[in-house]
């Protein structure tokens, strides 16, 4: 059944609002509405029915409130109406404003014809539900005074309900954290939850926000039983005030008032509820409750209630009882310690003296054995001493045909009185050796790194030398003999990893050397770079009587990377060989630079004052640096690097517009990203929050990083100042675009002009000017001029 205020009786209710006038319904109007369908919504700016389809009009027979938003109004009709059908009832006011309609099953309402007819009696209630209705109305009778209804006895069914809640949990329960009141941000809130106050049981389903006054104040629950509809539910509201009582409002309704919160200023709020850690049923909490709380009755147990008020047993002091039907009191526990601590004293008196047995001891042990010096433990180890100032040790072992003899001496005579004979193996073999060696290779021990001074066949030496020392950059030097042979070319690949054994590297070097020449060397380096304290890894080369030193440079961290060196030699180097291409034919010389090179005496890390000793021996000579240089130094962050492998190089990324999270790539965030002014207008590098959409979630906290994206798209330098491509912002996109162009020609000569009608006689001599502009573009849909595509990238 729909029922609902129509629009002119909305219309009429803000009306007598405003002019604090009343409502007067005057009247029920009763229609049969043919088709009508009593589920449908009612039409709210529909009229009443016409006048054939209205079967009756009757004056509203009572009306009564329900609570000050509810008022009831009733047509009773007796036996005496009828006989008609009706499926519509309106309500209409005195000035004939149709103010509400509803629409029902169709019913029937029959005269009382005796003997033929039966008639009935039909009853309808009307109920208008609006903020403030009782007022507006003007009804003041309660519809419980007339309405024939069980309020009296549901009311009393609702007191004792509460009055039992009131047995069980007191004045007030609150489970948990229910109805508690904090403060989050700005803002305050009640938690949701369960609670009673007087035995009314309140439940908040999600958080409710609370508006406060000015602080200090007191939060209190104004709790009451409030009839909606034709039922009663327990309701609250938060007031505030101080030292609230209960009270009973205009309707005779009873209102509890309980604290909650205690607001002291607006960071100090102090929680008044009495709440209980209940999560479940009662029965089950109040069951499983363990352990010590106020009022725990078996606190207040005696002896006598649980019988150990008579004890029948004896009670004894005396330690030298044997019997087992005496209770030992404390007084014997005191004795009995008291008894072995004296016996403990006698038998390891702390004085000194003698005893019989093991001692066990962790620290400060010192013993004297027949005489012979003393035994000491002093928390550190065991020993033998004589005194104080100088001590000896013994030592003697006699077992599986080894005997080993000697004094330790304290006194700083060292160990003395070991017979040789005594130690078999190593020591015989050294002391009985004719020609006794000079170096460890005469006994078979070989140096781990050999030296070699002279070219090898097939081959060529490698030497690493750790060049790291304290105060200096940490390096790796090494060494290679260069072969004789003009027409080899070297090659050595370097394989390790930096920055914690997480970075690993490959480097191939290559070059070509002969006496007194050295070309200039290609470098390759590929694998993970992470800018150092010394601007990464570089490179230094030099060269010295056939041996060229390469000294890896690893910008100030702390430990030797771990290194992996190969070495092999080419056939040759001419023709179009590739490490051989674009090398400059230049000799090295270490006084004169090649061109656009930096000497290496500038680079303060191979200065006299600053580079190790181990390093100087190989690179300086007579304090002077051997024409060492810089390289390569690794692409920085944000670097562009393209590539003819679909594969992006190690350390880059595809430079194909996606999103990247920032904490994995801060290096290359701190690079390229535009700042917070252009993150909302950048094309690249800007920071978004969602990488599915970065464009529609710019933000400059967002953690996720935009690269650019080059796929398809020729590059134009940055303008920087020029005023060749003036007022474009920096990472922006541009689209392509054809300016008018104009041509012009000139003749000196007679020439021929050609037409419509063929080929004509000689034109007019001497300058002719021709301008206009170009209409006709290319149709293949862009402007491109003949290019390559290779992958771009870009370093991370």
């Amino acid at each position: 059944m729909g029922a609902s205020i129509t629009l002119a009786g909305e219309s009429l209710i803000a009306q007598r609002l405003a002019a604090k006038q009343t409502v007067n319904v005057a009247r029920f109007v009763l229609a049969n509405v043919p088709n009508l369908d009593p589920n449908t919504a009612v039409s709210r700016s529909a009229g009443k029915p016409p006048a054939a389809q209205i079967v009756g009009t009757y004056a509203v027979t009572q009306a009564g409130y329900v609570n000050p938003n509810q008022v009831v109004y009733s047509l009773m009709m007796g036996s005496d109406i009828g006989d008609f059908d009706f499926n519509w009832i309106g309500l209409e006011t005195d000035n004939d404003v149709l103010l509400a309609v509803a629409y029902l099953p169709t019913q029937q309402k029959r005269r009382n014809i005796p003997p033929l007819q039966l008639g009935n009696n039909v009853t309808r209630n009307f109920m208008v539900v609006f903020d403030g209705a009782q007022q507006l109305t003007g009804v003041t009778i309660d519809a419980s005074t007339w309405q024939h209804d069980f309020t009296v006895r549901l009311a009393g069914i609702d007191q004792r309900e509460r009055l039992s809640n009131r047995d069980m949990f007191g004045r007030a329960c609150f489970l948990g954290t229910a109805l508690q009141l904090e403060k989050v941000g700005s803002d305050y809130r009640l938690k949701p939850g369960i609670a009673y106050v007087e035995g009314i049981r309140l439940e908040l389903k999600a958080v409710q926000p609370v508006a406060v006054p000015t602080a200090p104040t007191t939060a209190w629950l104004d709790v009451l039983l409030q009839r909606e509809l034709s039922d009663v539910v327990g309701t609250f509201r938060v007031v505030f005030g101080d030292d609230l009582v209960d009270y009973s409002d205009s309707l005779g309704v009873r209102h509890y008032l309980v604290p909650i919160a205690k607001i002291q200023s607006t960071a100090v709020i102090t929680d008044l509820r009495a709440p209980e850690p209940i999560e479940g049923e009662l029965i089950k909490h109040f069951a499983a409750r363990v352990g010590d709380y106020p009022q725990l009755r078996a606190r207040a147990t005696t002896k006598a209630d649980v019988g150990l008020d008579q004890i029948p047993n004896a009670i004894s002091s005396a330690i030298v009882s044997d019997s087992g039907e005496v209770l030992a009191t404390t007084r014997m526990v005191q004795a009995i310690r008291q008894a072995l601590a004296e016996s403990i004293s006698l038998r390891l008196p702390l004085t000194g003296g003698a005893m019989t047995g093991p001692i066990e001891s962790t620290s400060n042990l010192v013993i004297g054995i027949n005489g012979r010096g003393w035994v000491y433990h002093d928390g550190n180890g065991f020993g033998m001493v004589n005194d104080q100032g100088n001590w000896a040790v013994q030592v003697l072992r006699n077992g599986g045909g080894v005997v080993i003899g000697g004094v330790l001496h304290g006194n700083g005579g060292g160990l003395t009185g070991i017979p040789l004979a005594g130690v078999s193996g190593l020591l015989s073999a050294l002391e009985t050796k004719a020609n006794k060696a000079t170096t460890l290779g005469g006994y078979g021990i070989t140096d781990d790194l050999q030296w070699r001074t002279e070219p090898l066949t097939g081959k060529f030496t490698v030497e690493c030398l750790d060049i790291t020392q304290s105060g200096q950059e940490s390096g790796v030097l090494i060494r290679t003999k260069i072969p004789a042979d003009t027409t080899v070319m070297p090659h050595l690949t370097i394989k390790g990893c930096i920055n914690g054994y997480m970075s690993p590297f490959e480097m191939q070097l290559s070059w070509y050397f002969y006496e007194g020449a050295f070309y200039v060397p290609s470098v390759f380096i590929s694998g993970y770079y992470s800018p150092l304290g010394g601007g990464g890894m570089r490179v230094f080369l030099s060269h010295e009587n056939g041996l060229v030193n390469i000294r890896l440079d690893f910008g100030g961290i702390s430990y030797i990377p771990r290194l992996a060196i190969t070495a092999y030699k080419s056939a040759g180097y001419g023709g179009n060989y590739a490490w051989y291409t674009g090398w400059t034919h230049g000799p090295w010389n270490r006084d004169v630079a090649i061109a656009g090179e930096m000497m290496a005496g500038s680079h303060t890390v191979l200065s006299t004052a600053n580079i190790g000793a181990v390093f100087k021996s190989f690179v300086l000579a007579g304090g002077s640096a051997r024409g060492m240089r810089t390289v390569l130094d690794l692409e920085a962050p944000g670097t562009l690097v393209e590539t003819f492998s679909r594969t992006p190089p190690p350390a880059t990324l595809k430079a194909n517009g996606a999103a990247i999270w920032r904490a994995s790539y801060p290096d290359l965030d701190a690079a390229i990203y535009v700042g917070d002014a252009l993150n909302a207008t950048a094309a690249w590098g800007y920071h978004c929050t969602d990488p599915g959409n970065p464009t529609g979630t710019r933000n400059p906290g967002g953690a996720y990083l935009v690269l650019p994206d080059a796929r398809g798209e020729f590059r134009r330098g940055y303008d920087d100042g020029a005023n060749r491509d003036s007022g474009r912002e920096w990472a922006s996109w541009q689209d392509q675009s054809i300016q008018g162009h104009t041509h012009s020609g000139f003749t000196t000569t007679a020439f021929l002009q050609a037409g419509a009608g063929g080929i004509g006689g000689p034109a007019a001599q001497g300058l002719t000017n021709a301008t206009g502009a170009a209409s006709v573009v290319g149709t293949s849909g862009v402007t491109r001029p003949r290019n390559i595509n290779p992958l771009v990238c870009i370093r991370y």
